[in-house]
């Protein structure tokens, strides 16, 4: 009995964390006004900083990318004028994406301020997608990472 008591004690922690982690996951990115003078490698008017520079996540999950226009501080002087939350999307590298419609540019639905996405469930290949945030259609940050099921793949 004490030994079964020790194996579930040891494993509870794991059991706890694994059930986190198989949750839905969400990433917010920040939209800010471009005053960069050289705006040779982000040249969109708003610039967006994604909160998660590699996500990692499980075949099945769904992503949510929450965009919010203005920083967690919200001062005002560094929101993105004329924002329109429609002009938003994630265009994925490389010749796949992680979605199970195999889409490689996403944006947000119907007016909606985030961009929701599942996970490839079938035939989940186990590698990192690189992707761009656009704003306008130009690039508008840097290149962040989707990490399925992975732990560490090297970026394509």
């Amino acid at each position: 009995m004490n030994r079964l008591l020790v194996l579930i004690g040891g494993l509870m922690p794991i059991l706890l964390a694994s059930s986190a982690w198989a949750q839905d996951r969400t990433v917010t990115i920040f939209f800010t006004h471009n005053d960069s003078r050289n705006r040779t490698r982000h040249p969109a008017d708003c610039l967006g900083s994604v909160t998660h520079e590699v996500l990692r996540t499980l075949p099945g999950q769904t992503v949510k990318w929450q965009i919010v226009n203005g920083t967690p501080a919200n001062n005002p002087n560094e929101k993105c004028e004329n924002f329109d939350e429609r002009q938003v999307s994630l265009r994925f590298k490389g010749r796949t994406s992680p979605f199970e419609d195999g889409k490689r540019v996403v944006s947000p639905e119907n007016g909606s301020s985030a961009i929701n996405e599942t996970i490839l469930k079938k035939n989940a290949v186990k590698r990192t997608f690189r992707y761009v945030v656009r704003y306008k259609e130009k690039n508008a940050g840097p290149d962040p990472d989707v990490d399925v099921d992975c732990g560490g793949c090297a970026p394509p």
